[in-house]
């Protein structure tokens, strides 16, 4: 719920500040600090966590700090950002080469539309770092990222897990 909370804050501040309205930057500072501390109460304290608990509660304190090094203007803001999308991308390929035995199904079949999100979020991380640090073909790797991940959740919708088949 607090986790919940700081980013509805965070939102506020971020359209008072496109607006232009006053204390935009105190409720983005407030929201950005809520989601770092709480994020990682929140996916610390779960006893089950799955491989997006994992990265969650890697990769949202570093994006909250990294938005408010950008946000402040603070010395080195896009080395910041920039490391702290690495440290990211690579915990968050470190967690899907444990998770690629989950690519096949029990009877030993590829399961694609989890090869699908495993390129798609591969594809998506390597874009961002493209954009950062303004090289061609970023716009490429997003744009292919997001399609992954669109088929990922477009397949999910019409087919079955497994489970569920061997239940009926």
């Amino acid at each position: 719920m607090l986790l919940l909370l700081s980013l509805a804050v965070y939102v506020i501040g971020a359209l008072c500040r496109i607006q232009h309205w006053p204390f935009g930057a105190e409720f983005g500072l407030i929201g950005c600090i809520g989601i770092g501390i709480f994020s990682i109460l929140y996916f610390s304290l779960k006893s089950d966590k799955s491989l997006f608990d994992k990265m969650a509660l890697v990769g949202l304190p570093l994006a909250s700090i990294s938005i408010l090094v950008r946000t402040f203007h603070l010395p080195f803001a896009s080395e910041v950002h920039l490391i702290f999308i690495i440290i990211g991308l690579g915990y968050s390929i470190y967690l899907l080469v444990g998770w690629l035995p989950n690519l096949k199904s029990d009877s030993g079949k590829i399961r694609w539309d989890r090869v699908a999100f495993l390129a798609g979020a591969i594809c998506v991380g390597i874009g961002a770092i493209l954009k950062m640090i303004h090289w061609p073909f970023a716009s490429e790797f997003l744009w292919t990222g997001l399609g992954l991940g669109f088929i990922h959740f477009f397949w999910g919708m019409f087919t079955k897990d497994e489970t569920e088949e061997s239940d009926e």
